[in-house]
């Protein structure tokens, strides 16, 4: 039987964890269904195929173009920091552009994938954007599934825990990652949830040349990730400033003072070099300033 599911949820391999779920999940569909074919939307599919070069031939990947931000979330997002109370109308809706409508059409299923894209972590017009992918999925009859997630919580915004409730009733299946999500869903009356593990961790190995990156340790080496991200957490300069010293002394003093080897492992890294939210650049910075 020829399969084919559609990736909600993603759009690119600049995230690792992104991909190595799209990877992951791929691999476990195929033990089961060996030719099914995976639609996944890509903001830059040369980027993409050069970064997975295999991806279609070894494990069914199809790029497709992906969805731009629907510019009536955008507008939603602007009336809403002047009338804090339009987010308690309900969950704003729109339309999908018609080729991503038609590659679900296409498909049997859509997958969410994305790790914790169903969560307030990045702000409530991304949440509704990948919702609206599943209300598309229902609405042409689809199979739909969250796959391998951490979901909400929810609970600071009561109003959106009780539509995202509703919206999460939708899926035929979740499974999720962690026991705080699995028991906050529970605690929500969500039914339909299993806690699995990481798909990522089923990701096969494949050999390289990892001896040029890593440096020697007497006791071993130890692989740090850190994200820009963090920073925004801090109120000011002097404490951003503060947080960049305190990670670049910490590497130093797990390789002067312990005897381990370092290395700086970046999670997120466009894949077009935009030092915007990349892990590399800031770690490659912290590397200059503190010449570690």
């Amino acid at each position: 039987m020829e399969v084919k599911i559609f990736y909600a949820g993603h759009n690119n391999f600049g995230n690792r964890g992104c991909e190595a779920l799209v990877r992951s999940v791929s691999g476990l569909i195929r033990e089961n269904y060996p030719n099914c074919e995976f639609i996944t939307p890509s903001v830059n599919i040369d980027l993409d195929a050069r970064q997975w070069a295999d991806a279609k031939s070894k494990s069914g990947i199809q790029f497709i173009e992906a969805a731009r931000f629907p510019s009536k979330l955008k507008w939603w997002n602007r009336v809403r920091r002047f009338v804090p109370a339009v987010e308690k109308v309900g969950r704003p809706s729109y339309s999908l552009p018609s080729h991503i409508r038609d590659a679900i059409q296409a498909s049997h299923a859509v997958v969410m994938t994305g790790g914790d894209t169903i969560s307030l972590d990045y702000d409530l017009p991304s949440l509704y954007d990948h919702a609206g992918y599943i209300d598309e999925a229902k609405q042409q009859g689809k199979k739909a599934f969250l796959w391998g997630a951490s979901v909400g919580p929810f609970s600071r915004l009561p109003h959106v825990e009780k539509l995202m409730k509703s919206h999460l009733s939708q899926y035929d299946a979740i499974t999720v990652r962690e026991s705080e999500t699995f028991r906050y869903l529970s605690a929500l009356g969500v039914q339909n949830v299993v806690q699995v593990t990481d798909p990522a961790f089923t990701m096969y190995p494949e050999a390289f040349d990892y001896q040029s990156i890593l440096p020697a340790g007497a006791k071993g080496i130890i692989g740090i990730n850190v994200s820009p991200l963090i920073r925004g957490f801090r109120g000011d300069e002097a404490s951003k400033a503060s947080l960049d010293r305190d990670v670049a002394l910490f590497a130093r003093e797990l390789a002067e003072t312990h005897g381990y080897g370092v290395v700086l492992l970046p999670h997120v890294g466009p894949l077009d070099g935009n030092p915007w939210n990349s892990d590399y650049h800031y770690m490659k910075g912290l590397v200059e300033q503190y010449e570690l």
